[in-house]
């Protein structure tokens, strides 16, 4: 008889690369994806302040986060 060696009673050769890592359930909060309607007048300013961040040299400034950190300064 062979004796086994690894993790989960595998034998060395059976092993996956990932066999070695566990979950992080504290990675990433979770997200959902919502669709809104906007004006054109505020679709534009969007755009343009996306434009400045970009120019200013934060080039990956985006809607999203143009989105998140209005409504953080809202609602906390």
């Amino acid at each position: 008889m062979s004796k086994r060696i690894g993790i989960n009673d595998k034998r060395e050769s059976q092993k996956s690369y990932l066999d070695d890592f566990t979950p992080n359930a504290t990675s990433k909060p979770e997200v959902a994806r919502m669709s809104f309607v906007v004006s054109k007048d505020i679709l534009d300013k969007i755009e343009a302040y996306i434009r400045k961040k970009g120019i200013s040299g934060d080039i990956y400034y985006s809607k999203t986060n143009l989105i998140h950190d209005a409504l953080k300064s809202f609602l906390y």
